[in-house]
């Protein structure tokens, strides 16, 4: 039930009998106010008919002096004439007065007595005047005059006596109904205020107090509390559906509103100062990485610009040797300026695979023999003419992971083990640790200070920075290193003390060799005869490729974009190879030139892709296109292998 119907409820009978009170009483004030206003009125005419005897007895006393002031002297008797007139003015005001009054109703036979008696008295004034204004007062007429006008003031002054008497015996009537009434409403007030006090009373303690006040107050202190901060403070039980219970449960959703807005402003705080934390330890990543990309693109420059310089000298010179022992000798260096290019390409290249995402290992099981034996003829010879030993310590276990990404790994370790290493030597061994086998990697070289060890993973990052040949390498290796470990999940350790040397080492898991079934190598497919298609914007380029094919026998069909493809598939013989690169004129891509191979010859040519380049959304676009990659530069031996496999696969 809602408060309102319970309030009035519980007080319908207390102010119906409070109504009565007040309806009771003003009736009763009514009446006394009546008598009491008769009271007061009958009062004040009596007063007035007191004062009126008073000036009709002065009147009489003035007539009677008339006569005998006019004997003396004229004067006097006119001054006594206009004092008798002055009183005559202030008796017809009181007359006037007593018959205006309310007390009128109670005695209209005295009221119209007096009058009457009054009326005739203002005609005898006037005819005594009358005789005292003619030039010679005949005092017989005067003394006729003072006796009427003496018998006019005695009949006023009888009928004020009479009016008087009569007022009074009804102001002691009014007195006595004043009483009555007076205390009527007293005992009918004490008798009905009583019993609406108690009811109020009852109605107070049983409904207001215990069903309102009370949980009013309860709700109150909760409210308080919970305005002061307290949000854990609990509130009345709400078990009906009055207005309080309404309260109640809407200051508990407050409540619980509160709570969780404080929460999600905690969790935003915290948040935001995670986030806050984040981005100024992003920025200062952004500073280091700014400052490294600078230097490395410095070195990179330089290191690029030497192959490249060499290898201008180099072509120069073999123009002019005439013997052949002289031109096998530039070839060679030639060959390693190349490779030396090669090298820092691939770098590059396995950072931006590794930034893109679009590596992916392809785990198998070989031996790591074959991987160390191509270390130690790969380096040999590069230690020896520095002065320092190198020794690679062989081992007949198998591997389970990529192997030429394992290479790579081991191949940057070892590069950089040779780079550092002035004096001493440098030693490659394998330890078997349970179900792994630990690829290590020591050298004699100056050393990793502790501070720098972790911090020598991030990109351009250059262990060499510290040492004599800071001009050496991009600073990509370790962290190339990382990319490939995390991605082949091989653990890498790193243990070095200054001054003494580093040893790396790389957890590979093994495998038994008795478990491995040997497959037969497939033999190229020969590619004498077969008509590839070299889609190609630069010229230079599509004529290397274009000699290359010629030098296996293949007929080679050429083409700059996608409008040359269309021509030259649909006037000639259809390819069985399509080679194209990635980055075409106006925006076009070499995708879009294979699918209009396929359009035209109505069939599926095998494709690969030859690019050069690095962005992260070129190759990731590159890659999920499905054909096979060559990042340029391209060695020969991988463009034909590449080549003869998708034509065998077609």
């Amino acid at each position: 039930m809602k408060i309102r119907n319970k309030l009035l409820l519980a007080i319908t009978v207390p102010v119906g009998l409070l109504l009565l009170q007040i309806a009771l009483v003003t009736y009763f004030v009514r009446e006394l106010q009546v008598a009491v206003t008769f009271i007061a009125e009958t009062h004040e005419t009596i007063e007035d008919a007191f004062t009126a005897g008073d000036l009709v007895v002065e009147l009489r006393d003035q007539a009677k002096r008339l006569p005998s002031g006019f004997v003396s002297e004229k004067a006097l008797g006119e001054e006594e004439l206009g004092e008798m007139r002055t009183t005559f003015d202030e008796l017809t005001l009181r007359i006037q007065s007593i018959s205006s009054g309310t007390p009128r109703q109670a005695a209209q036979e005295s009221f119209g007595a007096l009058e009457h008696a009054f009326a005739g008295l203002p005609q005898e004034l006037a005819l005594t005047e009358r005789v005292l204004s003619s030039e010679k007062v005949d005092m017989d007429t005067l003394l006729e005059r003072a006796i009427f006008l003496d018998a006019a003031l005695v009949d006023v002054a009888a009928a004020l006596d009479d009016l008087s008497r009569e007022l009074r015996v009804q102001l002691q009537a009014a007195v006595d109904r004043e009483r009555e009434i007076h205390n009527r409403p007293v005992v009918a007030g004490v008798a009905i205020g009583g019993l609406s006090v108690l009811m109020l009373l009852l109605f107070t303690w049983l409904v207001v107090d215990r069903n309102f006040v009370m949980r009013l107050t309860s709700l109150s202190r909760a409210m308080l509390s919970i305005a002061a901060g307290d949000l854990r403070t609990s509130l009345p039980e709400a078990k009906g559906g009055d207005e309080v219970d309404e309260m109640t449960r809407t200051v508990e959703t407050f409540r619980v509103t509160a709570q969780e807005r404080d929460k999600l402003l905690e969790e935003r705080a915290e948040a935001a100062e995670r986030l806050e934390k984040q981005v100024a330890e992003r920025t200062a990543e952004l500073e280091t990485a700014n400052q490294f990309k600078t230097r490395f693109l410095t070195t990179a420059s330089h290191d690029l610009r030497q192959p490249l310089h060499a290898l201008n000298l180099l072509i120069d010179q073999l123009r002019d040797a005439p013997k052949p022992d002289e031109r096998r000798h530039l070839e060679e260096k030639i060959s390693e300026a190349a490779a030396s290019t090669n090298e820092l390409f691939d770098a590059l290249l396995d950072m931006s695979k590794l930034e893109a995402g679009v590596l992916k290992a392809d785990v198998s099981s070989f031996p790591i023999s074959l991987i160390l034996d191509r270390l130690e003829a790969n380096f040999t010879t590069v230690a020896m003419n520095k002065g320092v030993r190198f020794r690679v310590v062989g081992s007949d276990l198998w591997v389970k992971s990529d192997a030429i990404l394992l290479e790579r790994i081991l191949l940057n370790l070892v590069s950089n083990a040779v780079r550092v290493t002035n004096e001493g030597g440098i030693i490659i061994g394998c330890r078997r640790r349970g179900k792994t086998v630990r690829i290590d990697v020591y050298d004699t070289g100056p050393g990793i200070p502790t501070e720098m060890q972790q911090p020598s993973f991030a990109e351009f990052a250059q262990l060499a920075t510290i040492h004599q040949n800071a001009s050496e390498g991009l600073g990509l290796g370790l962290s190339i290193v990382d990319g490939f470990a995390k991605l082949l999940d091989h653990n890498i350790e790193l243990a070095s003390t200054q001054g003494r040397g580093t040893r790396f080492s790389v957890h590979v898991p093994i495998i038994d060799a008795g478990k491995i079934a040997s497959a037969p190598s497939a033999p190229f497919e020969p590619l004498a005869g077969r008509c590839v298609l070299v889609i190609e914007n630069d010229a230079l380029a599509r004529e290397s490729m274009a000699g290359i094919f010629g030098a296996w026998g293949c007929e080679v069909l050429l083409a700059e974009g996608v409008a040359d493809c269309v021509k030259v598939v649909s006037s000639g013989p259809t390819p069985d190879l399509i080679v194209s690169d990635y980055r075409l004129e106006n925006g076009q891509t070499g995708l879009d030139a294979i699918v209009e191979v396929h359009r035209i010859s109505n069939r599926t040519v095998p494709a690969l892709l030859v690019t050069a380049e690095t962005a992260a959304t070129r190759l990731r676009d590159a890659a999920q296109s499905g054909y096979p990659i060559l990042h340029k530069p391209v060695t020969p031996m991988a463009l034909r292998a590449l080549s003869s496999q998708l034509i065998k696969n077609g």
